[in-house]
């Protein structure tokens, strides 16, 4: 099994432009998606021969799309990778009928209908996580996952052989690569955009 775990680059949600928290990427976000589509295909050469999974949220689409666009690489949603959903509880809309029809290359063969946002609590959450891995095990194949920072860092610790939910962590920053082959995580959060890496040392870190 390889793996490749991206987060969605900047959101407006995370640059404070808004309150809504399923929100568009911003310019910079979009500068971000460019820059990582850019190392996917400089550094794996097949890269479109993978399988990309991406959550079903406007910021994960986006920065799918623009890899999409740029490597080739095709992209399913998968409701499973989705963020944490006790965070989500005051969201009033999630128009997942709309959104399969601005990113209709994502939906294909995907029931969207019978899909809501709900709130969970943490052992749900870790459950959906753990299924998901599992599932990823047994095919044993290699995927490209765009997904959100709580859920890539659950799945990085259940693949650790550590059974918990982590802590909010900032560590794992927008667009950073976590790339996982042979059950070997050969590198955690690799922060590949231009310009200064906003981490103290600059440096690659390690999980535990």
């Amino acid at each position: 099994m390889e793996l490749l775990l991206i987060r969605h680059a900047e959101s407006q949600y995370n640059a404070k432009e808004t309150d809504h928290l399923d929100s568009a990427l911003t310019k910079l976000g979009r500068k971000q998606t460019i820059d990582v589509s850019a190392f996917l295909k400089r550094k794996f050469d097949d890269i479109q021969e993978w399988d990309g999974l991406v959550s079903p949220f406007l910021r994960t689409l986006q920065t799918a799309k623009t890899i999409y666009e740029h490597t080739d690489l095709k992209f399913k949603v998968d409701w499973r990778i989705h963020e944490y959903g006790g965070d989500y509880a005051c969201m009033t809309s999630f128009d997942i009928p709309n959104r399969k029809d601005k990113f209709p290359e994502f939906f294909e063969d995907t029931e969207v209908n019978s899909w809501k946002m709900t709130a969970e609590v943490k052992s749900d959450f870790f459950d959906r996580i753990l299924k998901f891995v599992e599932w990823l095990q047994e095919n044993n194949g290699r995927y490209v996952i765009v997904s959100h920072a709580i859920p890539i860092y659950t799945m990085i610790y259940i693949l650790k052989g550590i059974y918990r939910m982590p802590k909010w962590d900032r560590r794992i920053l927008n667009t950073s690569v976590t790339w996982i082959w042979n059950n070997e995580i050969r590198y955690f959060a690799r922060y590949v955009n231009s310009g200064k890496d906003p981490r103290p040392d600059g440096k690659e870190i390690t999980l535990i």
